[in-house]
């Protein structure tokens, strides 16, 4: 994924396709190179979010400006997972790597 500016909002829409998002959500984990957690993107202000109303389905991650500034300059790795109503992970379309720049 591009990389994260630290005092930049963050915009990132990511087609989905070959899997129906209906009823579920997503959630994305960030962890610094050491392993701690950098965040837990469902549980920021703009949580990510499910777009079933357009083909191919979306998911889309939003950082606010605040919340990019929070983040330390690390190679951070992340995941992105696809959960079931009952929150448990049925698909990880996307994990790697992304840059926290200053």
């Amino acid at each position: 994924m591009p990389a994260i500016q630290r005092g930049v909002v963050y915009r990132r829409n990511i087609k989905v396709r070959g899997y129906d998002l209906t009823g579920k959500t997503a959630r994305c984990i960030v962890l610094y190179s050491g392993g701690s957690q950098a965040v837990d993107l469902s549980r920021v202000s703009t949580p990510i979010a499910v777009n079933t109303s357009v083909s191919p389905q979306r998911i889309a991650i939003r950082l606010t400006d605040t919340e990019t500034s929070a983040l330390k300059q690390d190679r951070c790795s992340y995941k992105l997972e696809i959960l079931d109503a009952d929150g448990v992970c049925v698909k990880r379309p996307m994990q790697g790597f992304w840059d926290v720049d200053p």
